[in-house]
């Protein structure tokens, strides 16, 4: 298995997460709870676009594993793959402190509306920020090996 295939293979989490995300999320938007219906709207938000950025890059992957595999990607293009992946996950780890922050801010209002969405948007931003720093560091073992 090469780069690729395992960069494939861990992006599969934020798939169901993804997906997960929209069905629990799209459920709750029936709820005659503000708070409930606007954090349910954050979650199945948030949750098609990793859904989407999963696809998306396990399509990629998978493309230059098939690509690495029949010599068209060298040593040095996989390389240069790794750290620059591991870079984009630690800017993205940083991103996702700046979330959970705005969640906790707006979780702080008299507002429902808006304490829904900080909700919301709490829950997604910690996922990821544990997703991402865990996916980071894989990545620095898996770049050693």
């Amino acid at each position: 298995m090469n780069f690729f295939h395992w960069q494939a293979r861990k992006l599969m989490p934020l798939l169901a997460w993804g997906g997960i995300s929209v069905v629990v999320g799209m459920a709750g938007t029936r709820s005659r709870d503000e708070a409930t219906r606007q954090a349910a709207f954050q979650t199945a938000g948030w949750g098609a676009v990793d859904a989407l950025i999963a696809v998306v890059g396990r399509r990629s992957a998978l493309r230059k594993a098939q690509q690495r595999q029949a010599n068209e990607i060298g040593v040095a293009d996989e390389t240069k793959a790794r750290h620059a992946l591991r870079r984009v996950l630690l800017i993205n780890a940083a991103l996702d402190v700046g979330y959970v922050t705005a969640g906790v801010a707006l979780i702080r209002s008299p507002r429902a509306q808006r304490r829904g969405m900080g909700w919301g948007i709490l829950v997604q931003g910690a996922f990821l920020l544990i997703y991402d720093l865990e996916f980071a560091a894989a990545l620095a073992g898996e770049v050693a090996s």
